[in-house]
């Protein structure tokens, strides 16, 4: 028994010395191990690939350099502008009409680009708010449809030194917008605001297509055509294109091409589906109204 007992304390000290050096064994090889705080170490002894680097964002409305100036203090309401509003019979328009004099006020800060024209759109506010009236649509009660909160979606393009075309946007939706056009023009140091006029074309109760002339209307980019890249308005060729969905895949609804002639808008081309097809994804079959 005393024999078994000296060889078991022998057997447990070669253990004992045994797993002492396979402990500095594995001390010795993790050590060249590399550290966490280095993924290229990572990267190079093994098959992970490091991500790349986030692309930078591009800041909102880049294209119209967006200051980073304080507020905008609220501009006055002209005397003529705040007696021609008394004549709007409804109290929401009124409000409406009153905010957006300062929401295009504001607009002067954040639209840097764009900033003259719109100074010269709130310094003539009285002539400016029979455009705002016919922007939109009719609601039940006989409010106007218009939001001034929407005129950030507005667009500008310069014709020439002494014009530009407005697209006063009044109201944004899925895919559908509402706007006016006009034409904002100095003469003779006189300010002038021109409303441009569209030749649409609907059917009405009874299924009959008519015809019919619009200061305001809704509808978005048209697809498929320089129009989607560049906007509403092509500066090249002076065309504007506005193409109004019923459905948000476009298989049915209306789309008109017109041209800038002498400070007109003359219609191009009409094309139209009355029936919606929720199967088909393309405007393809839109049947040409005009000409």
């Amino acid at each position: 028994m005393g024999r078994l007992s000296v060889q078991s304390v022998a057997m447990r000290s070669a253990i004992a010395l045994l797993g002492s050096a396979l402990l500095l064994t594995c001390i010795a090889s993790c050590s060249k191990l590399p550290s966490p705080e280095a993924p290229s170490a990572i990267a190079e002894n093994s098959a992970i690939t490091p991500l790349p680097a986030p692309s930078p964002q591009p800041p909102l409305l880049q294209s119209s350099q967006v200051s980073q100036a304080e507020p905008v203090e609220d501009v006055p309401l002209s005397k003529a502008f705040l007696e021609k509003l008394k004549q709007v019979p409804n109290e929401r328009d009124r409000k409406q009409f009153a905010e957006a004099i300062q929401e295009l006020n504001r607009m002067t800060r954040d639209y840097l680009k764009n900033k003259a024209i719109l100074e010269t759109l709130v310094q003539n506010q009285e002539k400016l708010l029979p455009i705002l009236q016919s922007c939109g649509y009719k609601r039940d009660d006989g409010s106007s449809s218009f939001r001034g909160s929407d005129l950030h979606g507005s667009n500008f393009w310069k014709l020439s030194n002494q014009k530009q075309l407005v697209q006063l946007v009044c109201g944004m939706g899925a895919y559908n917008r509402s706007f006016v056009l006009f034409i904002a023009s100095e003469i003779s140091g006189k300010t002038q605001f021109k409303p441009l006029i569209l030749t649409e074309f609907y059917k009405d109760e009874s299924g009959k297509i008519q015809r019919r002339e619009s200061d305001g209307t809704s509808g978005g980019r048209c697809p498929n055509s320089p129009f989607d890249r560049k906007g509403f308005y092509d500066e090249t060729t002076k065309e504007f294109c506005v193409w109004g969905r019923y459905i948000g895949v476009g298989t049915c609804g209306t789309q008109g091409i017109y041209q800038l002639q002498n400070d007109k808008l003359v219609l191009q081309k009409f094309t139209a589906n009355f029936v919606c097809d929720y199967h088909n994804g393309n405007n393809n079959h839109y049947k040409i109204l005009y000409p």
